[in-house]
Parts: structure tokens; C-alpha cells; sequence
């Protein structure tokens, strides 16, 4: 992570927001082969954002979605 042999920073590419930024603003995941979050932080505090000001009815159609998305994927 951070900046390679030349001193420049590697990019990463966000699905969320479709963007390649350096890797520098990404979050860590062990769980990842290159040990960085998939999303940038920004996108993820939107997403956290998001998720806080649901009530408490759209909170529970999102998880349910979630959880079928990933029970049907074997996740």
C-alpha cells in the first residue's frame, strides 16, 4: 500500500463511485488479497450515512435484500 519504488502512489478503482483513486483512501481489509476495503472512504461513509438515517422499516428491507443477495450467492 501507499507509494511504490518511484515514490508514486498506486490506484485502486471504486465500484461505488466509479472512480480510480489512490490507494491512500482506502480503507484496510485483512480479508482482501491487496488489503485494502473494495470501496474508498468516502463512499463508505456515504453508505454508513445511508444506512444510520433509515428508519427502522427500510433498515429491515435492506438487510433482508442483503441477506437473500448473498444467501442465493453461497456468501
Amino acid at each position: 500500500m501507499g507509494a511504490d519504488e518511484k515514490g508514486v502512489d498506486k490506484m485502486k478503482y471504486c465500484p461505488e463511485c466509479m472512480k480510480t483513486k489512490p490507494e491512500g483512501l482506502f480503507g484496510k481489509d485483512a480479508t482482501r488479497k491487496d488489503g485494502l476495503n473494495i470501496y474508498c472512504k468516502t463512499c463508505v461513509k456515504g453508505m454508513q450515512i445511508e444506512r444510520y438515517t433509515m428508519t427502522k422499516t427500510e433498515q429491515q428491507n435492506w438487510l433482508d435484500h442483503y441477506k437473500r443477495r448473498y444467501w442465493e450467492r453461497g456468501l
